[in-house]
């Protein structure tokens, strides 16, 4: 049986290398619930502010809705040095992006591609707005798969290039007691990249 990553570890370890620094983060969310646990953790570390953007939310009232939960959650739980940026609303965006994967079930090939719509939104308005760190809410949600969305972090123009990122970043992560296998996958992927 493969040894899960124990995430809650991995950021022990990148915290601690932060010292008395607070970096600017900015934390894309999608509702208020699943703020709350990363807040909670994050405020002590980071000068946070929330980005809001989901332009899978259907329909406009529900988008509309949690964002107004996000903002209440923010506001009474974290009143001083969080702020919230709701960003633009364009469920077009999502439908595009998504066109031919219509069928796809929950948790399907079309959240893949959702997520890297948000994540990519993310990392450009992180780059935009002189952030240090950019990092999501979806990876905690349990209606979402974590590893997926950690996956769509490593992104390049072809495959090969997606591979080198997520690998080259996996090299990075270190903590006391660490055990990785770094071969899992490796060889499908790259026969996979081959025929591209």
């Amino acid at each position: 049986m493969a040894t899960q990553l124990n995430f809650a570890q991995q950021m022990d370890a990148v915290l601690k290398t932060l010292g008395d620094a607070r970096p600017r983060l900015l934390l894309h969310a999608c509702c208020g619930p699943c703020s709350s646990a990363v807040l909670e953790q994050l405020c002590q570390y980071f000068e946070i502010t929330v980005l809001y953007y989901n332009p899978n939310t259907w329909p406009a009232e529900e988008y509309h809705r949690r964002g107004e939960e996000l903002k209440k959650f923010v506001a009474a739980a974290h009143p001083l040095g969080v702020t919230v940026v709701e960003d633009h609303y364009d469920p077009q965006e999502f439908y595009s992006a998504v066109t031919g994967l219509e069928n796809e079930p929950e948790r399907g090939s079309r959240c893949t591609v959702c997520y890297r719509l948000r994540m990519r939104r993310a990392a450009q308005y992180a780059a935009e707005h002189g952030f240090d760190w950019f990092t999501t809410t979806l990876s905690i949600s349990p209606h979402k798969d974590a590893g997926r969305v950690l996956g769509v972090t490593a992104t390049g123009p072809r495959l090969t290039n997606a591979l080198s990122h997520a690998y080259e970043a996996a090299e990075k992560i270190s903590f006391e007691k660490l055990h990785k296998r770094s071969d899992i996958g490796l060889r499908a992927l790259k026969a996979l990249a081959e025929k591209q």
